[in-house]
C-alpha cells in the first residue's frame, strides 16, 4: 500500500517494536510493579466476569467496546459493519467518552467549583483513562478537560484549540512516534474540527434561525453540527489510512453519539 497507511510506523507509535509468531509458550507475569494499575485491571476483569452471564455474546461485545474500547472481544464481522458505516469510533474510547464522563461528574457535583471537586473529577478521569488503556484520544480529552477546570479556578478564558495544541506538544515530547499513529492524527483532527469549524457552523445556525424565525433550525444545528464537523474533519485521514468513506456515517453518527450518551453514563 505505497504512500498510504504504514503499519510499521503504526506499531512503533503503539510501542510495539517486534512482531513474532509462537507455537508454544509459557506466560509468567512476574512481580507487580504498579499496584494501582494492577488493582484497576483486576476490577475490570471481575466486572466482565460478573456481567457476562446476564448478557448474550453480542451484547457483551458491544458493552466492552462502548465502555472501555475493548474491541478484542468483538467478532470481526460485527466490528467491520461498524467501521464500514463510519461509526466505529463509538467502540474506541475517545473524547466523546471522556466528555460524557466529564459532564456527568459536573452534574453530580451540581456545578460546585472547588479544588476538592476538581481533584475528584481529575481522579475519576485518570481511573477511566487507566481502565481504557491510556489511549491517546483519552489522554488528549482528559488533559483538555483538566485545563478547562483549572481555567475556571484561575479566572482565565479557555480556548479548546490552544488546549489541544498544548496536549499534542506534551504527548509528542513524551513519545515523538505518536505523530505517525492514526489514533493521534484522528483524535487531534477531531479536536481541531470542534474548535475551529464548530463555532462557525453554530453561528450559521443562529443566523438562519433568526432570519427565518424558526427555533428548530437553531436546535438542529446544535445537535447535528458537532458530529458533522468532526466527521468532515476526520474524513481525509480516514480515507488515507483505511481507504474507505461512508456518507451514511454523517447521518448515523448523531444517532450513535446519542445512544452512547445514554448508555455510557448508565
Amino acid at each position: 500500500n505505497p504512500g498510504c497507511f504504514d503499519y510499521r510506523l503504526y506499531l512503533i507509535g503503539k510501542k510495539v517494536f517486534t512482531v513474532m509468531n509462537v507455537s508454544m509458550y509459557r506466560l509468567k507475569a512476574g512481580d507487580v510493579r504498579l499496584p494501582l494499575m494492577h488493582f484497576l485491571s483486576v476490577c475490570k476483569g471481575r466486572f466482565y466476569n460478573a456481567v457476562r452471564p446476564y448478557m448474550d455474546e453480542q451484547s457483551f461485545q458491544l458493552m466492552a467496546g462502548l465502555l472501555f474500547g475493548e474491541t478484542s472481544y468483538m467478532d470481526e464481522d460485527l466490528y467491520e459493519q461498524f467501521r464500514l458505516q463510519g461509526i466505529a469510533h463509538v467502540l474506541a474510547v475517545s473524547g466523546l467518552h471522556v466528555g460524557l464522563l466529564f459532564e456527568l461528574m459536573l452534574r453530580i457535583f451540581g456545578g460546585r467549583r472547588s479544588w476538592q471537586t476538581t481533584a475528584l473529577i481529575a481522579a475519576a478521569m485518570f481511573i477511566y483513562a487507566a481502565l481504557s488503556g491510556f489511549s491517546v484520544s483519552v489522554i488528549r480529552a482528559g488533559f483538555m478537560a483538566f485545563l478547562k477546570l483549572i481555567s475556571i479556578h484561575l479566572g482565565r478564558r479557555y480556548d479548546s484549540v490552544c488546549a489541544a495544541s498544548l496536549a499534542a506538544i506534551i504527548i509528542l515530547i513524551a513519545d515523538p512516534w505518536q505523530l505517525f499513529s492514526s489514533g493521534f492524527q484522528l483524535s487531534f483532527a477531531a479536536a481541531c474540527s470542534m474548535g475551529i469549524a464548530l463555532p462557525w457552523a453554530v453561528s450559521k445556525g443562529t443566523e438562519l434561525s433568526d432570519k427565518y424565525r424558526k427555533k428548530w433550525i437553531y436546535y438542529a444545528f446544535q445537535i447535528f453540527s458537532p458530529c458533522i464537523m468532526v466527521q468532515l474533519g476526520m474524513t481525509p485521514l480516514i480515507m488515507f489510512h483505511f481507504l474507505s468513506f461512508s456518507p451514511a456515517g454523517l447521518l448515523l453518527n448523531p444517532l450513535a453519539v446519542a445512544l452512547a450518551g445514554f448508555l455510557l453514563p448508565a
